[in-house]
């Protein structure tokens, strides 16, 4: 609903608890047989005057192990697939939005990984893999950094730059 002064209404979708298993929920956009599919959006509130609503998307906090987050496209079988475009939104009177990609920390085993690989091709150049800082128009443009981190024991990580060999896949 809408209101006129304080807060309007929240809205909630819940399966329940249980004992056993809690159901999913599943929020699906119908398929087209023409035309293309519509689009699903998720976005937080607008403010006139302040800060604009987030949007969270987790898994909760488990005794055994959390559930994962996956963000995927769809498959293409007659065109390209869908791509994934993560960006913070420009800022005339402030710092621009960073953005974090972090594993957590391993009290027992090993730390979790990040890995980032391109696509692979049987016709053609395979995908790139672009890091770069931007430019800046009136001071210096910021440092890229790669490093291995610190042990307390044993040794740090290598870091290892290479290009593959011609004739090995």
């Amino acid at each position: 609903g809408t209101g006129s002064y304080g807060k309007t209404g929240n809205l909630e979708l819940s399966t329940g608890d249980s004992v056993q298993s809690a159901g999913a929920i599943s929020i699906l956009v119908g398929t087209a047989d023409e035309n293309a599919g519509s689009d699903l959006v998720l976005r937080g509130g607008n403010s006139k005057n302040a800060e604009t609503g987030q949007v969270d998307l987790s898994s909760v906090d488990s005794a055994t192990a959390s559930g994962g987050l996956k963000l995927a496209t769809g498959a293409s079988k007659n065109g390209a697939s869908g791509a994934i475009d993560i960006t913070t939104g420009n800022a005339v009177g402030g710092t621009g939005g960073g953005i974090t990609l972090a594993v957590g920390t391993g009290e027992v085993g090993d730390g979790g990984a990040i890995t980032m690989v391109s696509g692979a091709t049987s016709n053609g150049i395979s995908g790139a893999i672009n890091i770069a800082t931007a430019k800046s128009d009136s001071n210096g443009s910021g440092a890229l950094s790669l490093a291995s981190g610190a042990a307390t024991a044993v040794s740090s990580g290598n870091v290892v730059l290479s290009t593959g060999e011609i004739g090995r896949a």
